[in-house]
């Protein structure tokens, strides 16, 4: 993941354009620059996919609120660092960090999902109470993303609104009796 593991591995050698016995010709020369303006061209297009991937992995652990400092895992602290200049830009890297952002984009997709349905069920719920539009408004206000905390915080609503509905419900069913007894 980092420069400096290539060179124990060995594969930072893969063939030779220039004779280990001699000096090259100005063919060979010209084979060289055109192989090494190559790699930069390839080094530059991979770091803007990178950066771009990395872009999207870092909000979508914001989101999720999600912190790669704590993790044991080498390539997320690599991606978190401040010091990309680090990080190896193979094919096998290059890859790690795709799936990285496909798997931090499709846990975003699902919080989204839930968010969605629980927004859903506290209007319905809010719909049927009454409750009042201000009330309604400020409470979107303080939560209206997917975020864990939007999260939790629209589930206590779906509680706390399905507890008033079950008294309300008790309510209208004592209201009743009474009114048939008398």
């Amino acid at each position: 993941i980092f420069k400096g593991r290539r060179e124990r591995t060995g594969s930072a050698k893969k063939g030779r354009l220039v004779p280990a016995n001699g000096l090259p010709s100005s063919s060979q020369l010209d084979q060289l620059k055109a192989a090494v303006e190559k790699l930069r061209e390839q080094k530059a297009e991979r770091r803007e996919k990178f950066m771009s991937m990395r872009e999207s992995i870092l909000s979508n652990w914001e989101i999720l609120g999600y912190s790669p400092t704590t993790s044991k895992n080498d390539l997320q602290r690599a991606i978190a660092a401040d010091n990309t200049d680090s990080f190896v830009l193979s094919n096998e890297n290059m890859r790690m960090v795709e799936q990285q952002r496909a798997n931090s984009a499709q846990e975003v997709g699902a919080m989204e999902d839930t968010a969605s349905g629980l927004r859903e069920q506290v209007s319905g719920l809010w719909d049927k109470l009454d409750v009042p539009t201000r009330h309604r408004q400020k409470f979107l206000l303080a939560h209206p993303r997917c975020r864990a905390s939007d999260i939790a915080a629209l589930r206590g609503e779906v509680e706390r609104l399905q507890d008033l509905r079950q008294q309300s419900i008790q309510r209208l069913v004592e209201k009743a009796r009474t009114h048939l007894y008398e």
